[in-house]
């Protein structure tokens, strides 16, 4: 029995991220990037079997494709597209775009497990990992004029996490009791002997 899909189309792409998303359960997922992976070549794909660009038939087949693959049924793509790609009979340039996204499919089928990916939370994009990596190092570490040695850069960075992650006052909690430590190794063995001292 086929899933039922919501009338409005799942399947979004956000153009000053060059991210794709899927709504599901009210929830917006990050899908990726379009420079790569198979949502791009899909939409090529869906050009190359006669789907003019931006086209109803066109959003229908990327977005069918989608949801399979978000369902576990990579190898159903697969042989779909390869018995679409025998039936239109497609050679040469035409045959080309349908020949890589079978092989960009059968080369990642063991990472293309979105079903699990997603029954466990995780993020099955890479639009996560890139955002946080534009908000913790670039916005920090690649203003005009800038330059960093290893060490430096590791520092900055280090503090940088603490402060966006929220644990700044923890941490100078932390900071002020192990420069205490380092500075007055014996205060402990002098509280004990003297009573309390400042």
């Amino acid at each position: 029995m086929p899933r039922s899909r919501p009338a409005s189309n799942p399947l979004s792409f956000h153009k000053p991220t060059g991210q794709y998303y899927v709504t599901r359960g009210g929830r917006r997922i990050c899908l990726g990037a379009s420079e790569e992976g198979a949502l791009e070549e899909y939409h090529r794909l869906s050009l190359g079997l006669g789907h003019p660009e931006g086209s109803a038939q066109a959003k229908e087949f990327v977005t069918d494709r989608l949801f399979r693959l978000l369902r576990g049924e990579v190898g159903y793509v697969i042989g779909g597209l390869k018995q679409m790609a025998t039936k239109q009979a497609l050679r040469g340039s035409r045959g080309r775009q349908p020949s890589a996204v079978i092989g960009y499919l059968e080369g990642n089928r063991r990472l293309m497990r979105y079903d699990e990916y997603l029954a466990a939370g995780y993020p099955i994009g890479s639009g996560v990992a890139e955002g946080a990596c534009r908000h913790l190092v670039k916005d920090r570490m690649e203003r005009t004029g800038m330059r960093w040695c290893i060490s430096g850069a590791q520092a900055m960075l280090n503090l940088r996490a603490v402060y966006l992650n929220d644990d700044w006052d923890a941490f100078q909690d932390h900071r002020i009791q192990a420069e205490r430590h380092r500075l007055y190794p014996y205060l402990p063995l002098v509280r004990r002997k003297h009573g309390k001292v400042a």
